[in-house]
């Protein structure tokens, strides 16, 4: 994965989400339940992700689980921009 992919996926994230301290979000942090970022704000993501691939979003098969947090949209999404 791609350490730029990730690092433009958490500025997005900090920038569109919920005011936060930079500090606040780790890999882990959860994105919807501590209210970072909307349900709304998904497609935006969708989006950007979308972008920083260089790829389409499968979205068959998609679950809120892959955007739980920063790591589980880097694993899910990521990966193979390595």
């Amino acid at each position: 994965m791609s350490t730029n992919a990730k690092d433009r996926l958490r500025a997005w994230i900090l920038e569109h989400g919920r005011p936060i301290d930079g500090v606040e979000l780790t890999d882990d942090t959860p994105l919807l339940e501590k209210r970072i970022l909307s349900s709304l704000q998904i497609a935006d993501l969708l989006l950007f992700l979308e972008e920083l691939r260089g790829a389409p979003v499968e979205l068959e098969g998609l679950t809120g689980a892959s955007f739980r947090d920063l790591g589980a949209m880097s694993r899910a999404f990521l990966a193979e921009a390595a």
